[in-house]
């Protein structure tokens, strides 16, 4: 189980600003969020999550959750990766027997995308297509596109720190890749398998 610092943290940390595109950085303009640096009254937003739509992928792996529901637990069984979101109660499956990502015609786009998992290395890498242009990336409105390419990077730094970092591919909004800041999870004690953040870093 991961946790995620609370949300204050992360809020005073300059991040460089995501390489829009003219119609992302409409896109972002119209979006309204309720948290994050652009904070505004849940009743004048269009924040998804106003709606009870799900958070969806990246933005449960970069929600700025405290408090018992700030975890996020990773189970593999067989030759699927569960990871549970206990904000929402969301669930995302990664499939790692050796599928390749179909092509984006043959994926119908859903909240948390299509995963599919391989290890290079010590580094467990996540690429995922197909996700529900309704979802933003994180707490301060990023928009994308059905045609949105993510990867995610997991490696063990020590016996109780994970790493995590993502690139976003999504020619439409944002004219090159770009990479997140790395998020640091730190191994729960009294839990089996249990992470809480130290370092918040992921925000987009």
């Amino acid at each position: 189980i991961l946790g995620q610092a609370a949300a204050p943290r992360k809020l005073d940390v300059p991040t460089e600003e995501a390489p829009f595109t003219k119609a992302g950085q409409a896109a972002f303009d119209k979006n309204i969020p309720s948290y994050g640096r652009r904070i505004t009254a849940p009743r004048i937003g269009n924040d998804p999550q106003g709606m009870c739509d799900p958070w969806g992928v990246p933005r449960m792996l970069n929600g700025q959750v405290a408090g018992p529901h700030s975890t996020l637990e990773i189970l593999v069984a067989g030759f699927r990766t569960f990871m549970f979101s206990d904000w929402h109660h969301n669930f995302r499956i990664v499939y790692t027997d050796g599928r390749k990502l179909p092509n984006k015609d043959e994926v119908e786009p859903k909240f948390n995308g299509y995963s599919v998992g391989s290890w290079e290395g010590d580094t467990f890498v996540v690429k995922s297509i197909g996700f529900d242009e309704r979802t933003w990336l994180d707490h301060n409105g990023y928009p994308h596109t059905e045609d949105m390419q993510l990867e995610e990077r997991y490696r063990k730094l020590d016996a109780d720190t994970l790493e995590l970092t993502e690139t976003i591919t999504d020619p439409e909004y944002y004219s090159k890749p770009f990479k997140s800041d790395r998020k640091i999870w730190k191994l729960m004690k009294g839990w089996e398998k249990a992470w809480r953040s130290e370092e918040h870093t992921s925000e987009l």
